[in-house]
């Protein structure tokens, strides 16, 4: 309900946002952040929710080490 009002590119752009960012996905890594959004197909009406379901192709940058790959960095603050 909160994204009716929103352009559609607009609302599907703050959806996957909020789905990916920060989370692990499985054979991709850790999603930093959404890069672009690469297509949106047309939206599909489901009567069980009431919602409109697209297909979209997007990338996103992630941080996906090697296995055995040995990182260095510099601790810049620390907290409780």
């Amino acid at each position: 309900m909160q994204d009716l009002g929103k352009p559609t590119s607009q609302a599907i752009t703050e959806v996957l946002e909020r789905t990916f960012i920060d989370r692990v996905v499985r054979n991709v890594g850790l999603v930093v952040t959404l890069y672009d959004v690469l297509g949106i197909g047309e939206g599909a009406l489901y009567h069980s929710d009431g919602g409109v379901h697209y297909k979209v192709s997007f990338r996103v940058v992630a941080f996906c080490p090697f296995v055995n790959e040995l990182l260095t960095g510099t601790v810049k603050e620390m907290n409780e």
